[in-house]
């Protein structure tokens, strides 16, 4: 999937287009340029597949782009202009309800009156005006409008703040509006509040920090929720999952969501493990202080190891566990653990963490797991 998809004539239209996808490129926002996005295959196919993928469609009109299929009347042929291809990929952009943003380039100031049958609708999306005397505010306009992987996850972060979280998780300000101004109030809320999150967002110069950022404010299970919501792979513990989130920001290979993937989610199995080490009553009290002393954390829930070690992991990665905390950690204690994930014990204390941390970074494999 690509941010932008680029619609142009290719006797008008080329060189705008070529530079428009260079400006954007170098802004890490990824495009479908035909011209350098396709290789072998069937042509007509991968165009269409690409646009209908791509989240947003840019169209350039240049001059004479609305010139194909007239008759000498000034009237369109219907069977010309439904061969023609930049007027099929207006109405394939247009029946996708994807975000259309329309750029006026080479003098063109505005629509013609009349248009090609179906795709009378492109002259109400707002369109910008490229020209060289105010070529850098008119590309601020255009990349605030670019909707990209980043608004997406600031998106689905403020929508499932208080998707999954209990009543006494949600954050009051939300509360507060529902109850003073209703939904609606609310919902001015979070708009004002998600456009200036992608502000703060599009600003950091590195998407590490900020997704970093995103994920430290909120815990593991949310993050996790929020992978799914965008289609990417929600295993593993926090560090791994920035990685990966990192990865598709930025348009890179990343791990997509799989049921399958998370049924076998090994945070959740390290978390179980460790549950089942320190399930007695004094294994949860050294847990609690563990968690206090080595971890300066306070466990809301005490009466769970469960829960005890669910809070941990939602604050530090297996390796910051490990780091922070194995001198309090007893080689019998690490040997249960290793035997509930991988059916033996065998080694000593500090290969088996380093067997342990490597499992939930998912570079050790069981066969089972392979």
């Amino acid at each position: 999937m690509k941010d932008v998809f680029i619609s142009y004539r290719r006797s008008s239209g080329a060189t705008v287009a070529r530079l428009l996808c260079d400006v954007l490129t170098q802004r890490n926002i990824s495009i479908f340029f035909d011209k350098e996005s396709l290789g072998e295959g069937n042509f007509d196919e991968a165009i269409e597949k690409n646009l209908r993928a791509a989240r947003n469609f840019i169209l350039i009109v240049s001059p004479g782009l609305f010139d194909r299929g007239k008759n000498s009347n000034g009237q369109y042929d219907p069977l010309l202009s439904d061969a023609d291809w930049v007027y099929r990929e207006i109405r394939i952009a247009l029946a996708s309800g994807k975000p259309i943003i329309p750029i006026f380039v080479n003098g063109e100031q505005g629509f013609p009156a009349i248009l090609p049958p179906g795709i009378e609708d492109i002259c109400r999306k707002d369109a910008l005006t490229f020209g060289h005397d105010h070529f850098e505010p008119e590309l601020s306009k255009l990349l605030n409008r670019i909707k990209t992987n980043k608004d997406q996850l600031i998106e689905s972060y403020i929508k499932n703040l208080s998707h999954i979280a209990t009543d006494e998780q949600r954050d009051t300000l939300i509360n507060l509006c529902e109850n003073l101004g209703g939904k609606k109030a609310t919902e001015e809320i979070i708009n004002s509040l998600t456009n200036k999150l992608r502000v703060l967002f599009n600003s950091q110069s590195k998407s590490q920090p900020a997704i970093n950022a995103i994920a430290d404010s909120v815990s593991l299970g949310l993050l996790k929720f929020i992978c799914k919501d965008l289609g990417i792979d929600n295993t593993g513990d926090t560090s791994y999952i920035k990685t990966n989130m990192v990865n598709w920001v930025l348009n890179k290979t990343f791990r997509e969501f799989s049921k399958k993937t998370e049924a076998l989610d090994r945070i959740n199995e390290i978390i179980n493990a460790f549950a089942e080490t320190y399930k007695s009553h004094d294994k949860r009290t050294k847990a609690i202080s563990i968690a206090e002393n080595g971890l300066q954390l306070c466990p809301a829930n005490r009466r769970s190891s469960s829960g005890i070690f669910s809070e941990i992991f939602d604050d530090f990665s297996v390796a910051e566990f490990f780091e922070k905390s194995s001198k309090e950690l007893s080689e019998e204690e690490i040997k249960s653990v290793a035997l509930y994930l991988f059916s033996d014990d065998k080694g000593r204390k500090n290969d088996l963490i380093s067997r342990i941390v490597d499992y939930a970074n998912y570079e050790y494999s069981p066969d089972l797991l392979d």
